[in-house]
Order: structure tokens, then sequence, then C-alpha cells
């Protein structure tokens, strides 16, 4: 093989606000979450060491390994995750939270730009806005 690629050992879904970890080779539960939300639409992000899981209300930091919740924030709306910082964007207010950490970097609330939901990108990556948030 030109390159060996790692394989992860689960497929992350979402549904009604319970985040579950399937195991790609079986399709068994291998771990669930469920995240305290308003409706059961959530945004994910999923990498070798973490999921960052947004619903309506909620931001949850889950080991991947082990379903874990490291860390949870109030807060809901757009999700970019972008190396080491998950960027949250609701209402005019942009929050910035360190995922090594589990804890907000910053909080911008934009001032004379309005509200609603908004557009967030950093090169190379972007999301558009979620209605609702």
């Amino acid at each position: 093989m030109y390159r060996d690629v790692k394989r992860f050992p689960y497929v992350i879904t979402a549904f009604n606000g319970r985040i579950t970890a399937l195991a790609i080779e079986t399709g068994k539960v291998a771990w669930g979450v469920k995240l305290d939300i308003e409706g059961g639409v959530v945004q994910l992000h999923v990498d070798e060491h973490r999921v960052v899981a947004l619903g309506i209300g909620e931001l949850a930091i889950i080991e991947y390994a082990t379903g874990k919740v490291l860390a949870s924030h109030e807060i809901g709306g757009t999700l970019l995750v972008d190396g080491d910082t998950a960027f949250v964007s609701s209402n005019g207010v942009l929050t910035a939270i360190d995922l090594a950490t589990a804890k907000r970097r910053w909080t911008n609330e934009l001032k004379g730009t309005g509200y609603g939901a908004a557009a967030i990108a950093t090169p190379n990556r972007a999301v558009q806005a979620q209605l609702g948030g």
C-alpha cells in the first residue's frame, strides 16, 4: 500500500439529542451520550481524540474512544472546529472554546452587527449558518 491509513474504530451518529458510537466493522454500539438539548438536531465534529457535539443550548466535548463527557457548555448556534478550537456563533455572538482545556477562550458580542445565525470560516474551513441558531 502506498501509505498506511489509520483506521478508526467508530462511526459517530447523532439522533434526537443522543450521540452514539458504533463499531465500523460490526455496527455494534460502543457507547452513547444523551445531551440536554432543546430539539434533536446536533452538529458534529469528530477527530481521533474527541467528538464535539453542538445542539440547541449545549456543546459537549466527548472522548472519542470511551464516550466520557469531558466538558459541557451552555451554548448553541453554528459550529466550526479548527485545530484545538471550537467556534460557536449564535445571535450575533462568537465564542471560542479551547478543546484542549475545555474552557472558553473568549466571547465577542460583535456589537453593531445584528443578531441571528451566521456563517463561520477560517482558512480552508467554513460552515454556513444553521437556522434557529
